[in-house]
């Protein structure tokens, strides 16, 4: 016959755990790629007329060859400038060559724009200083809505002509780190080009920096056989025949298939946000690529068109503007230096041309490369418990990166039980820990559930209250004469000893609310 089990043995210690999952939602996710490191992957590629930009510089090495070889004319045109080898290529030639500059004026260089362009205090700097030392070898105009970046070489002469459009500013850092493209321009692409910079130049500037050292207000001279009003074939501007906005628009609306968008910026109030949206709402087919530059100023406009079926690509040093259609249609891809903002459409000075297909092809290639393999995708407002364990970063102006794990684990501790009826039972009230709420997806509770002894500063009591007692049938009131009862302050307690009847010792413990211990 087996031995029956003490009171201990019959009610040990339970171990206890319970899952508890992250409710929380972190906003605007973005999701780095397994492999980190979009430096590696980003290869530095130039053919004959297509440029992307990287730490050998070729692009910059190739406009400035072509200006060395200047005769007559070299016009550069930069919303910012620093003394690279594009600049010190147009000094060398400035005995033989006239040089034109048209940049940003350094008076509108102010919080708003240096802003939107991630400009820093030195790239400014470095400008002002550079316009003093160009003012005697060049011709320098200036406004605060010249944003273009090209440079062209004897324009007006057809066998020796050359011409660059650039996504990139003409400065150390951009030229070299930044996610550009250069485009090498065709013969009547540097026509259109000249003819509009003439007008620009000498119909639109508003200031002129020359032997002074700062910048005077433009006279006004009328050049009589330079057109204020420009009629272009082969690029587009913002206010001309080609307007930069409708040409977007009309590639958009009007030629079939996948959008592979690239931009610096882009803001709501505009005809082309509002196009993608369209697109997005009556076309599910079409998917849309935006690949952009994240920041907190966009943020709320990637939310809407991720919400409505955009896929977001991102990189921190992303400047390239781009529209690519997936259609072997003429005319279905350019290449721009404006932003997707009302200021670019209907102020600015900026430029833009249509791809030739092998062009195209090229870019359209790397861009479906980028968004498979190596760039950031934005996940927009995302709840904790359906995301990947893995790295993200939260885009606030912190830019914190976090490692979202899968689980934590959470030791509660021992609890004692408050009665022997049910203490196996007992779970904590659970509350996710505000230290984890924007790292785990899960916790795991663990906790030790300990029999309830009897405290020890409670006294033994040689018979029941009068109240308690009246509340027991007859029956019952033999056996309570034998039982041990406790008392701690209002508390009553039934302390359970060996070979006890549980179930009568429960009977009782209800009856005169009482809380059976060990």
């Amino acid at each position: 016959m087996s031995k029956k089990k003490s009171v201990k043995e019959q009610y040990p210690i339970v171990e206890k755990s319970k899952n508890l999952q992250n409710s929380g939602i972190l906003p605007n996710i973005w999701e780095f790629p397994k492999k980190e490191n979009f430096s590696e992957s980003y290869k530095e590629f130039y053919s004959p007329d297509l440029w992307f930009i990287g730490k050998k510089r070729e692009f910059e090495h190739a406009i400035a060859k072509a200006i060395r070889k200047a005769n007559e004319l070299v016009i550069i045109c930069s919303f910012l400038l620093q003394e690279t080898e594009i600049i010190k290529a147009a000094l060398s030639v400035c005995s033989k060559a006239k040089i034109y500059i048209i940049t940003a004026s350094e008076n509108r260089l102010n919080s708003a724009n240096r802003s939107d362009e991630g400009l820093e205090e030195e790239k400014i700097k470095d400008h002002l200083e550079l316009l003093q030392k160009l003012k005697k070898r060049a011709l320098i105009r200036t406004a605060s809505n010249f944003h273009a970046k090209f440079v062209l070489i004897d324009p007006k002469h057809k066998n020796q002509r050359k011409g660059f459009l650039s996504t990139a500013n003409l400065t150390q850092h951009a030229l070299a780190n930044n996610v550009e493209m250069g485009i090498g321009l065709n013969s009547g692409q540097i026509i259109d080009l000249f003819n509009l910079f003439c007008s620009v130049f000498w119909h639109k500037s508003e200031h002129e920096l020359l032997t002074r050292s700062q910048l005077q207000v433009t006279q006004s001279v009328p050049v009589q056989e330079i057109p204020e009003q420009v009629i272009l074939q082969h690029i587009i501007s913002p206010g001309t025949n080609l307007d930069f906005k409708s040409m977007l628009k009309k590639t958009i609306s009007g030629i079939e298939g996948d959008i592979y968008l690239s931009a610096y910026s882009i803001e709501e109030n505009n005809d082309i946000y509002t196009l993608l949206l369209q697109e997005l709402e009556q076309n599910p087919k079409r998917k849309i690529s935006l690949f952009i530059r994240p920041r907190e100023k966009v943020m709320p406009v990637l939310a809407k068109l991720k919400d409505a079926g955009a896929e977001i690509i991102g990189h921190s040093l992303l400047h390239m503007k781009a529209l690519l259609i997936e259609n072997p249609a003429e005319n279905s891809g350019l290449v721009f230096t404006g932003n997707l903002t009302e200021q670019s459409f209907s102020e600015s000075f900026d430029i833009g041309l249509f791809l030739n297909s092998n062009q195209k092809q090229i870019i359209m290639s790397i861009l479906k490369s980028w968004k498979s393999k190596y760039m950031m995708n934005y996940l927009g407002d995302k709840p904790i418990h359906n995301m990947a364990a893995r790295r993200y970063q939260i885009w606030n102006p912190d830019k914190m990166k976090i490692d979202v794990k899968e689980q934590e684990v959470e030791d509660l501790g021992d609890i004692d039980g408050e009665n022997l009826d049910n203490y196996k039972n007992f779970e904590p009230a659970l509350n996710f820990p505000q230290k984890y709420q924007e790292t785990v997806k899960n916790i795991k509770f663990i906790w030790r559930n300990n029999p309830p002894h009897l405290p020890s500063k409670a006294q033994a009591l040689e018979i029941l209250p009068e109240k308690e007692f009246k509340r027991l049938p007859e029956k019952l009131h033999k056996t309570i004469e034998q039982i041990k009862i406790y008392k701690l302050g209002n508390e009553i307690y039934i302390r359970l000893e060996n070979n006890e009847d549980l179930n009568l010792i429960k009977e009782i413990s209800h009856i005169i609310n009482a809380k059976i211990v060990i």
